[in-house]
């Protein structure tokens, strides 16, 4: 799942989930104090995003926050936290403000970001920019069955829980044929778990699995619905997925 843990100060941890259900599984082994309803969470996402956030939370709070790093601001008649994170794969930022404020933070930084043409968007722009990046999302492409060897984590757990594995299928990135394939019975086959059209790239790109014998970049495929795609390196944007690390001012 995708969850991210701050360390608030010693001893006090403030964890973000993507699924109420993970309360219950932190809740067995521990005893949380549930938040759930009492923040509001706005992502400000993009090239411009350190320089808006400097002015409408000061330039020592953008200089002094690394990648991953969490702050406490108070600005606009709002206090709060910003975290350096996102799922752009851009520089970027997390507030986090009681739910009750909101829509001032919501004024206060387009405000702050109308000279950056800063543009409010929905869900759908950050799912094609997670694509582009070859971020994961729970339900699509980690649903609980797939083993982490198979979705390149196998880092993430220790060696010997997966080490004697062999992984029958791997996460690739696709790119992906608009016309129907007439070679489908032919081709390796290919699970689309997501898909978008990438304004970047200026072609349909996805993420899904593959053979592991079928993985390597260039390999032909065909999709569940006829279409062809190739295999293509993850991510698709960034490579050395840098933007994120860059110097936001």
């Amino acid at each position: 799942n995708d969850a991210t843990a701050w360390r608030l100060e010693d001893g006090r941890w403030w964890l973000f989930s993507g699924r109420r259900a993970d309360a219950d599984w932190i809740g067995a082994r521990s005893r949380p104090r549930l938040r759930s309803g009492e923040h509001a969470v706005l992502a400000l996402q993009g090239p411009a995003s350190g320089a808006i956030l400097a002015r409408f939370a000061g330039v020592d709070l953008v200089r002094s926050l690394r990648y991953f790093g969490l702050a406490a601001f108070r600005a606009a008649g709002c206090s709060g936290h910003v975290g350096r994170i996102g799922y752009s794969g851009e520089l970027g930022y997390e507030i986090v403000v009681g739910a009750r404020d909101e829509a001032v933070l919501r004024g206060a930084l387009l405000d702050a970001g109308g000279v950056h043409g800063l543009r409010e968007c929905s869900f759908a722009a950050a799912d094609s920019l997670r694509i582009e990046s070859g971020y994961l999302l729970f339900d699509r492409e980690i649903t609980g069955r797939e083993r982490p060897a198979e979705l390149g984590l196998g880092r993430l757990v220790e060696r010997r829980a997966w080490a004697r594995e062999t992984p029958r299928q791997r996460l690739v990135g696709l790119e992906i044929d608009v016309e129907p394939a007439r070679t489908r019975g032919w081709l390796p086959a290919a699970r689309v778990t997501s898909e978008c059209d990438s304004p970047i790239l200026g072609r349909r790109l996805g993420l899904g699995f593959v053979g592991a014998e079928d993985r390597s970049p260039g390999t032909r495929v065909a999709l569940q619905d006829g279409r062809a795609a190739r295999v293509a390196r993850l991510p698709f944007y960034d490579p050395p997925r840098g933007r994120p690390r860059a110097t936001p001012l």
